[in-house]
């Protein structure tokens, strides 16, 4: 799979913004979403990439 150049630090910050905005911490907002809170931290320092799923998570949670 091709990797798109920025996109995996546009989903963290956007990741992270998100759970700043709500008060939450990576546990809770990983509750929240139904993802894992390992999963969250993953995403938010770019050791893993954004799943289709967990970004229609993510985005539910925040009601997006």
């Amino acid at each position: 799979m091709e990797n798109i150049h920025g996109l995996s630090t546009a989903i963290a910050t956007v990741v992270r913004k998100l759970r700043d905005k709500a008060g939450l911490t990576q546990s809770a907002f990983a509750d929240f979403a139904g993802l894992s809170h390992v999963y969250i931290a993953q995403l938010e320092t770019e050791a893993r990439g954004a799943s289709l799923t967990a970004l229609i998570l993510i985005g539910r949670a925040v009601g997006l």
